[in-house]
């Protein structure tokens, strides 16, 4: 708690580090975590392919192997939907929550 800001709003407010810490740094800080892993799942979701193969799963990932080598195409682009929705889900849960956590965001 060296930074300048927070201790002089520390003093002016008459607040504990401990509260300055959780309510005006820690704040701020977590915006990018959560963006950076509502991407990051979705990467996982896509990678579900791969690890199910190497692993011998059964999942979405193996059934979409399956059918691309079957040449199942109805079927690739169900799943190609579904995991688009997925990550469009994260991404707008993560904004959500930016916006739960930060004031200034505004929907």
């Amino acid at each position: 708690m060296r930074c300048p800001r927070t201790s002089s709003a520390r003093r002016a407010k008459g607040l504990s580090a401990r509260s300055v810490l959780f309510k005006h740094a820690l704040r701020t800080a977590i915006l990018p975590v959560v963006s950076v892993s509502a991407v990051s799942l979705g990467f996982l979701l896509g990678g579900s392919v791969i690890v199910e193969s190497v692993f011998g799963l059964n999942g979405i990932g193996q059934l979409a192997f399956h059918s691309i080598s079957q040449i199942d195409f109805p079927v690739v682009q169900s799943i190609l939907v579904f995991l688009a929705f997925c990550y469009i889900f994260l991404t707008m849960l993560a904004d959500l929550i930016n916006a739960r956590l930060d004031p200034r965001i505004k929907l």
